[in-house]
């Protein structure tokens, strides 16, 4: 099960932990009231975080601090024109992740995807 699928329905309660502090505590509507609801993710079999999402950002990270260097490098292109392929660069990446994961999507989900396609292309 999805770990956002987990936390529907989900609410923040005030309860003493077991050393006798309060704090927010999160609880599912399934559970009894007081009795904490579903953890956070742990990731993958075993409880071990998935190791791809520090590739990715070491990736971004790197492609973001050397985007300026590299397009200093090409004095004679206008400034407009970098600008033009930065924001295509972007805006396949960004693509990419949307068809992975409107494939996960439920049908559901999709429908409301297809209703919502209009507000979502003039917001940009």
């Amino acid at each position: 099960m999805d770990p956002l699928d987990q936390l529907e329905g989900a609410r923040l309660q005030e309860r003493p932990p077991s050393d006798g502090a309060w704090g927010p505590v999160l609880t599912s509507d399934d559970a009894p009231a007081g009795q904490p609801g579903p953890g956070p993710p742990t990731g993958g079999p075993g409880g071990r975080r998935p190791w791809w999402p520090h590739a990715l950002l070491a990736v971004a990270v790197l492609a973001v601090s050397s985007a300026g260097v590299t397009f200093a490098t090409m004095p004679e292109v206008p400034a407009l024109t970098l600008a033009a392929w930065r924001l295509e660069l972007t805006a396949l990446l960004l693509a990419a992740g949307f068809a992975v994961q409107r494939r996960r999507m439920s049908p559901a989900d999709r429908l409301r995807l297809r209703q919502s396609a209009g507000v979502l292309a003039g917001a940009g």
